[in-house]
């Protein structure tokens, strides 16, 4: 299960993205599809690359575009109670969004791999990921995590 969500602006122009897909969990460790453990495999939707353009940004489209996130992972369709994501423990600005959205830290992965742009060129470096889990049930359960 996966979904590209997208805004547009009055002329049809892209003017925000977020993708999420369902993937396989080894307790905190995101494993490839297919791959064998021993271990009891969990399903998980992550949300990933959240993107707001320049001139959009600050005017509520992020909390949008996340909110129709959650409502695809709850739906009937996924049906699933929690929703997470990566996000590298510098980026404060979008570490507080997704506070201000509900989202509380889960754990840390140290040394991940990130694709990034160094010396103008791409290179793959070690990051620091916080992932950040958001209940979906209703009421006070979903309130406070439970």
């Amino acid at each position: 299960e996966a979904v590209l969500l997208c805004s547009r602006d009055v002329d049809g122009d892209v003017v925000g993205c977020v993708g999420m897909e369902v993937a396989t969990f080894d307790g905190r460790e995101q494993i490839a599809e297919g791959a064998y453990t021993e271990n009891e495999l969990e399903l998980r939707p992550v949300v990933a690359n959240l993107a707001v353009g320049q001139e959009q940004r600050r005017q509520g489209l992020a909390r949008e575009l996340m909110e129709e996130c959650e409502a695809v992972a709850r739906c009937r369709e996924w049906g699933y109670e929690e929703i997470l994501l990566f996000v590298e423990d510098q980026n404060g600005r979008a570490k507080k969004l997704y506070g201000k959205l509900g989202y509380r830290k889960a754990w840390v992965q140290k040394n991940a791999p990130a694709v990034k742009i160094v010396d103008d060129r791409v290179k793959e470096v070690p990051v620091k990921l916080l992932c950040m889990r958001k209940s979906l049930k209703p009421g006070l359960a979903g309130f406070f995590g439970l």
